[in-house]
């Protein structure tokens, strides 16, 4: 037996009320819901609702709200959710807190002159302005996918970043670490965007 429109519909409503809002997972979930009372409702013959209750019951543990270190404490998601944008997001991070860790080493400077100073402020600023951009296209789209969601978390970082401009670059070690960081976060801020309006293209 086949769900009904209204059934399918009334699966639809329950993933609104745990928060499944982005497109990348939810088509995903929902065929799985709609497969599991689907075999349900044809192996054991119960009616829908029986079956609906029980199906859901056991996808509860996936839906409730947490958050994450990783993300910030102050942002809550579905732990589904959560569990696919740690994937995502994960070796960026990764990446970037090695990163960090060379800082302490790079303590003999190579001075630079006035100019290099200027031009090398001058891209981190375009770079963090294209970033910040990109990440609030993905942000603000009307069509959520978990893209969206990690954008929204980590865009204070490239918020962040033109602030300590003017006490980075004092040397050229210092300068290249500091870029390195800036275009990290500018090539995540071109993926994200591109893999988001690819989701959105295929869920249209």
């Amino acid at each position: 037996m086949k769900l009904s429109t209204n059934e399918i519909m009334q699966i639809e409503k329950y993933l609104d009320s745990k928060g499944i809002i982005y497109v990348d997972l939810r088509f995903e979930i929902l065929d799985h819901i709609i497969l599991q009372i689907e075999e349900e409702v044809n192996g054991s013959g119960i009616e829908f609702e029986s079956a609906f209750l029980h199906v859901t019951k056991q996808w509860n543990a996936h839906f409730y709200e947490t958050n994450s270190l990783l993300f910030g404490l102050m942002f809550t998601a579905p732990k589904l959710i959560l569990d696919k944008a740690k994937k995502i997001y994960l070796k960026y991070f990764i990446i970037y807190t090695l990163s960090c860790f060379l800082f302490p080493f790079l303590n003999i400077e190579v001075e630079i002159s006035a100019l290099l100073k200027f031009v090398i402020i001058g891209v981190a600023l375009l770079f963090s302005i294209i970033s910040l951009v990109n990440f609030n296209k993905v942000r603000k789209s009307t069509r959520k996918t978990v893209y969206s969601f990690i954008a929204r978390t980590q865009i204070w970082s490239v918020l962040f970043f033109p602030v300590i401009i003017s006490v980075v670059g004092q040397g050229l070690n210092t300068s290249i670490w500091f870029l390195f960081n800036i275009f990290l976060i500018y090539y995540s801020s071109i993926v994200f965007l591109k893999k988001h309006k690819q989701i959105v293209k295929q869920f249209n």
